[in-house]
């Protein structure tokens, strides 16, 4: 009996059960989707082993944490900050098909790191879901936000706004610190389409603009003259002079050097 109870309960459970004690990060990169790997399980995180590690396997964690395609497996590199000294080292071997939906679902293995150094963990890059953009602007780190929901690009009212968004959104980017946000900018060119988002609410800790408080998508009564304008930080430094505002005149460039 108690036999056949195991079997209902483990039938019963499935693999989810087993998975859920599971999930990964990517830890000291340029934004959510680069990084160290860690896996967390039982409420620990563990950084994971750099040998071995593959593609398929950088494959699936781009998949788990709902990241773009694959761009490649960095072993041995210094993203900072690096794991703590005391930091354990997850003790299975990830051998991924390229195929499953999370870390947790690939096959694992046993092995002994007792050789492997904080300078050998695995490291993943995927690419950034194109979920938000800055337009019309001089640069990429530089324009209107416009958030992509129903497949359809689609605008932020300014009402709410702070610089704890726009810290959000610049890292969401890619870009550097958010180092100015503006409610409106009149350019030659609107945004189009629905207005998304309104009295967003964020922290600034939050890893996407979708994943701070707003108003539910498209509940609003914001014209495209309330759109808001965010400005990153940049490896070149632009800025418009001579013109009438802020938001015409002659395109300058500052190369910042290394």
């Amino acid at each position: 009996m108690a036999l056949l109870l195991s079997l209902i309960l483990a039938i019963c459970t499935g693999p989810g059960l087993i998975e859920s004690s599971y999930r990964a990060r990517l830890v000291g990169g340029p934004h959510r989707c680069e990084g160290r790997v860690d896996v967390e399980q039982n409420g620990q995180w563990s950084t994971v082993c750099g040998y071995n590690w593959d593609l398929k396997n950088v494959v699936v964690v781009c998949r788990e944490l709902g990241c773009g395609a694959a761009k490649g497996t960095q072993s041995s590199f210094p993203y900072k900050p690096q794991a703590e000294e005391n930091q354990d080292f997850f003790i299975e071997e990830f051998h991924c098909k390229g195929l499953e939906d999370t870390l947790a679902q690939c096959e694992k293995e046993d092995t002994d790191y007792g050789s492997c150094s904080h300078q050998d963990y695995a490291g993943a890059s995927c690419e950034i879901p194109e979920t938000v953009r800055l337009a019309d602007g001089p640069g990429r780190c530089i324009g209107r936000v416009e958030v992509k929901h129903q497949d359809q690009w689609g605008t932020v009212c300014k009402a709410g706004w702070n610089l704890q968004a726009a810290k959000v959104v610049c890292r969401q980017l890619g870009c550097g610190k958010a180092t100015l946000t503006r409610g409106n900018c009149k350019r030659a060119t609107q945004g189009q389409g629905p207005i998304w988002l309104n009295q967003v609410s964020c922290s600034g800790k939050e890893l996407t603009i979708q994943d701070c408080p707003s108003r539910p998508w498209g509940k609003n009564n914001c014209t495209h003259d309330e759109d808001t304008w965010v400005h990153c930080e940049d490896p070149f430094e632009l800025k418009l002079e001579g013109g009438e505002s802020h938001c015409s005149g002659r395109l300058m460039v500052l190369h910042k050097e290394p």
